[in-house]
């Protein structure tokens, strides 16, 4: 004996407006034309005004006739000529609130990763400059020696006795 919502449920057929294995579960209310898939539940078409897998949620007001797309509930035609948005992304916050923590632990992240690299960039900096020997900017002393060897090609004797350029300018 078939259950009594079934046309025929070895060929997985129910009567409008049932689904399930055994065609005993209702369509949601508003699937267009109470047709749904026969194993999940989910609408083919949504009644005018409604949108989402199972049509529960209301279009934006914004749409004309109110409108709008089964799968994003985005306004086919919009009453101002914009693409409104749908009222369902204002009442259903949960995501949001899960992206926000998400993004703000991401920067806190962020935050520290740099602050550790510009740490450790100075601790190496200050190592590398300790293992390196102190230079020292003091004045060295020189070393006087009675080196003559320098001088020794010199002799007053072999000076020219030439006159100097003020004595050939004067003259």
């Amino acid at each position: 004996m078939l259950p009594f919502n079934c046309v025929d449920c070895r060929n997985q057929e129910c009567d409008p407006g049932f689904h399930g294995s055994v065609c005993n579960q209702a369509c949601p209310t508003n699937c267009e034309n109470n047709l749904c898939s026969m194993q999940a539940g989910k609408c083919m078409e949504c009644d005018i005004g409604f949108y989402g897998t199972r049509c529960d949620l209301p279009c934006s007001d914004n749409c004309k006739n109110s409108v709008c797309k089964k799968e994003t509930g985005h306004c086919e035609v919009s009453q101002n000529q914009t693409d409104a948005i749908p009222r369902a992304m204002f009442t259903n916050t949960e995501h949001v609130t899960g992206y926000a923590i998400l993004g703000t632990l991401l920067g806190i992240s962020i935050c520290c990763n740099v602050g550790l690299i510009l740490l450790f960039l100075r601790i190496s900096r200050k190592l590398k400059l300790s293992s390196q020997p102190p230079v020292s900017y003091g004045m060295q002393t020189n070393s006087i020696t009675d080196d003559t060897r320098n001088y020794e090609g010199l002799d007053v004797a072999k000076i020219d006795n030439t006159k100097s350029i003020y004595d050939i300018i004067k003259t």
